[in-house]
């Protein structure tokens, strides 16, 4: 009875307001399934070494048992894992002998899993200048599995918003992973390169790069851009090619919605290419939030080719479809009016803003006027 009164007592004690607040004590003997512990590369986390073989090397703390020893250029040394028995490992991080490879951080993470099994592994974080056709983040976090064996480099990632992430994920998972040799921890971008190549009007050699591009926002990007450089090179019947054969890609997409990332890309490529009815005619593929985007887009190219006629006639169609939207977005035919004003056609803007019926929107375009008429010649 007393065992039931107590906890009678202590049920009803928290029946009031301050019950939500209290936390139950965590139990300090059980562990977390995995810890992240980081130890430094110098300081008070090192110490030189006594062995006459590693002169001026020093060793660095690790974790359950494990150090790090230390060699050579004191921002790109050489590093060795020390297991517990003595056993001496080179973790072949980078090529210290790369130019490009700038030094080493002064710290390491450790990733210790302890459910189902006991993993370990460390990341070192590497500091690369640019390199042409490489993704330049700034640093690659480099994954060496340190237990069960074999010890060696299993991951490596470029900095970026999502690759703590990616880091942490692959060093709580090393075993299976196969070990990556120096030549692959740098990885190289097939989108830099493609553009690149594009862009040198290298068509063969971008088309081959491009295979290996596969996100089709950026498929598209290279497209247009072979386009563009084929059209530079007076050959418009080969631009006009690339470019269907890009729209009949994505037009195969069942996605619809993906279009506003990839049909946009054609449509830029064939008004800079000066196929302007091309262009216009597949503005009605694209969702309707983005037709008069890309109507604006075609214009500013028009515009900047100096091709004003043909800007104008581009801009009354994206004005005449606005007049047969119900309600009439007075919003859109704003950013007509400034836009035709920003390129100069003055009399063309004063008459879209005669169209808009919110004072506010017509302030818009009649502010842009001004603007630019107070611009030099």
């Amino acid at each position: 009875m007393k065992g039931v009164c107590a906890a009678t007592v202590i049920l009803l004690s928290c029946l009031g307001p301050l019950c939500s607040a209290q936390e139950v004590p965590k139990d300090p003997s059980k562990q977390e399934w995995r810890d992240l512990i980081r130890t430094g590369l110098s300081g008070t986390d090192c110490k030189p070494t006594d062995s006459v073989r590693d002169q001026g090397a020093r060793i660095c703390k690790g974790v359950e048992g494990y150090s790090l020893l230390l060699k050579g250029d004191e921002l790109k040394p050489e590093v060795y894992l020390i297991a517990p028995n003595g056993r001496r490992s080179p973790l072949r991080y980078w090529n210290t002998s790369d130019p490009k490879y700038q030094r080493l951080h002064g710290s390491v993470l450790w990733t210790v899993v302890r459910i189902p099994r006991t993993t370990i592994a460390v990341d070192f974080t590497a500091e690369i200048a640019p390199r042409q056709d490489y993704t330049y983040s700034g640093s690659y976090d480099i994954i060496a599995r340190v237990s069960p064996g074999p010890v060696c480099i299993v991951g490596s990632v470029s900095a970026g918003s999502t690759s703590a992430a990616e880091s942490v994920g692959i060093a709580s998972s090393p075993i299976g992973r196969r070990c990556l040799s120096l030549n692959e921890l740098e990885k190289k971008d097939w989108f830099l390169t493609a553009r690149r190549l594009a862009n040198e009007g290298q068509i063969n050699a971008a088309r081959l790069a491009l295979t290996r591009v596969h996100i089709p926002s950026q498929r598209f990007i290279v497209y247009k851009e072979m386009a563009i450089a084929q059209f530079k090179a007076g050959n418009s019947k080969a631009a006009r090619r690339t470019l269907i054969g890009a729209r009949s890609e994505a037009l195969r997409n069942p996605f619809q919605d993906d279009l506003r990332y990839t049909l946009i890309q054609v449509i830029e490529g064939m008004a800079e290419s000066g196929f302007y009815e091309n262009a216009k005619s597949d503005i009605k593929l694209i969702p309707e939030s983005d037709r008069l985007l890309m109507y604006l887009v075609v214009a500013g190219i028009q515009g900047e080719k100096r091709d004003l006629e043909a800007a104008k006639t581009t801009f009354q169609e994206a004005i005449q479809l606005e007049l047969k939207r119900n309600p009439r977005a007075d919003w859109n035919l704003s950013e007509i009016g400034a836009a035709q004003a920003r390129m100069g056609l003055i009399e063309e803007a004063r008459k879209t803003a005669s169209m808009i019926q919110d004072p506010s929107f017509r302030e818009t375009v009649e502010r842009s006027i001004r603007e630019r008429r107070r611009e030099p010649e």
